[in-house]
């Protein structure tokens, strides 16, 4: 099994951000992003979504050319929740990303960005961090047992009082990513 790579206290942090790293400001302050997309899974969803939009419309039209009670617009209404949803996940597997934002208070904030939508935000101070480690993220079969050879994501293990954060950043073989963002928060914590 891979041992986790503990980040020390002055672990420098490089000049330039690793490749597949994104680095910049905004309203927030400053953000590292890294991508989280599926290009694969996304297709397959859109392919999905032209036959369920084609279902749809068959139960519209048999919903006018015949008379069905409020039964059938019931179920009309709940066979089109996933076609008015899935699109946003489509949009999500082509535009996500993992975010740590350091804002201009010192709070840092990680996130995961689907689009323009952010979703499971946490948010701690430098100083409040306990233990920063990165490892070699394993493969798992189908019944969630252990295999033990890494692949190419890397984890990013925040301990805070009471909490971990584990930040997973997909093609990082090197764990480059993971490191640099561990580096990063190590910086922050000098200036408190």
């Amino acid at each position: 099994m891979d041992s986790p790579f503990e980040i020390p206290q002055d672990f420098p942090v490089p000049p330039e951000p690793p490749a597949g790293l994104k680095v910049y400001q905004d309203e927030r302050g400053e953000v590292l992003s890294s991508p989280r997309q599926s290009r694969v899974g996304a297709v397959f969803l859109c392919v999905w979504l032209v036959f369920w939009w084609i279902g749809i419309a068959k139960q519209l039209h048999a919903l006018l050319t015949t008379s069905q009670g409020p039964t059938g617009w019931f179920f009309f209404a709940l066979f089109c929740i996933p076609g008015v949803v899935v699109p946003f996940v489509v949009l999500g597997m082509l535009f996500g990303a993992q975010e740590l934002s350091f804002k201009y208070d010192g709070e840092v904030m990680c996130c995961r960005r689907f689009g323009f939508l952010r979703f499971a935000k946490k948010s701690f101070y430098p100083k409040d961090v306990q233990r920063i480690s990165v490892r070699q993220a394993l493969a798992y079969t189908k019944n969630h047992d252990r295999i033990n050879h890494p692949t190419s994501t890397s984890t990013l293990e925040i301990v805070l009082p009471g909490d971990t954060l584990r930040l997973m950043f997909l093609n990082d073989p090197d764990q480059a990513i993971a490191k640099y963002c561990g580096a990063r928060i190590r910086s922050a914590q000098k200036t408190f």
